[in-house]
């Protein structure tokens, strides 16, 4: 029997949202401070192209509700008003259950005035409706209706990247132009990550974590072994997503640090969306999450109860 989206806990529930709004385009997505009920706001940047061409930015604060009955309008307004005070532009409720009748009046009432912070909410058919979209988010947290035929699904965006690895590796070949042995790194690295996840699937219905040992698992590019071992990231998720990087860096070596407990890696260039969104993809199916900021890139472990 799969699980509901009021199974999960307050921890499975921050991690889906961090998964799913990063899906749906958000930038810059960062972690703050616990609140005081203990849980973690989000926060990130989403840009909007009006027809004339320009671009705006908007600062989001992202909060998460696991709650069985509703959302009082005093909660909510105690995020208004702390988003309000940073200057936020949109502050997001993301609740497994709905607001109350006099939060909803209210919500409706704040928006219907001039202020510069918008409210938005998202109930748990909301939540539900959107998660639709990215059946692979689903299986990772063990919330598809049929896993056994989702597994497919989840592996797809992989197939892309694994296709298009494989076609640049056989240009390289047949050109004699280019680093065929970056392409075929990558193209081993996320086969094997594919191969582990649908096992694990296939017998544990759910996503493990395989930690990364330096002795075994790294490349003799990869600068910083015990670094990323310190950081207890899984193995087949990290060398994947390593191994992409490595090839797009256009560097003969590449080196990771541990800074406050997430592993670092500075590109000497801008990383494109394209690039990003491959990333995230190779993300979803590890327990890495992986942040950009500017031309550096850090990983962090999480793990599923």
């Amino acid at each position: 029997m799969h699980r509901k989206i009021g199974d999960l806990s307050p921890t499975e529930l921050e991690n889906l949202s961090f998964d799913l709004i990063q899906k749906l385009g958000m930038k810059n997505l960062v972690w703050r401070t616990p609140g005081r009920d203990g849980g973690r706001d989000l926060q990130g940047e989403f840009f909007v192209e009006d027809m004339s061409g320009f671009t705006s930015r908007q600062c989001w604060y992202i909060d998460c509700k696991r709650y069985t009955n509703s959302v009082s309008w005093p909660i909510v307004w105690e995020k208004v008003s702390f988003a309000e005070s940073n200057s936020a532009d949109i502050l997001l409720i993301i609740t497994t259950s709905s607001l109350s009748p006099q939060a909803v009046d209210e919500v409706n009432r704040w928006n219907g005035k001039s202020n510069r912070l918008s409210i938005r909410f998202w109930n748990s058919v909301d939540l539900e409706t959107r998660l639709k979209l990215y059946p692979e988010i689903l299986v990772k947290y063990g919330l598809s209706a049929n896993p056994d035929e989702g597994k497919g699904v989840v592996v797809l965006p992989l197939t892309r990247i694994l296709l298009k690895f494989s076609n640049s590796a056989y240009s390289c070949q047949v050109f004699g132009s280019g680093r065929e042995d970056k392409k075929l790194n990558v193209v081993y690295s996320i086969s094997e990550l594919i191969a582990n996840r649908l096992n694990d699937f296939s017998v544990d219905h759910k996503m493990s974590t395989y930690d990364f040992k330096s002795s075994s698992d790294s490349f003799d590019w990869l600068n910083g072994g015990d670094a990323v071992e310190k950081c207890k990231l899984d193995k087949y998720g990290f060398r994947a997503l390593a191994s992409y990087i490595y090839d797009f860096s256009g560097k003969e070596n590449l080196f990771f640090i541990n800074d406050g407990g997430r592993l670092c890696v500075e590109m000497d260039k801008d990383i494109p969306d394209h690039i990003q969104e491959d990333l995230i993809n190779i993300s979803l199916l590890s327990s890495v999450r992986i942040y950009f900021k500017e031309n550096k890139i850090e990983f962090e472990r999480f793990d599923i109860e």
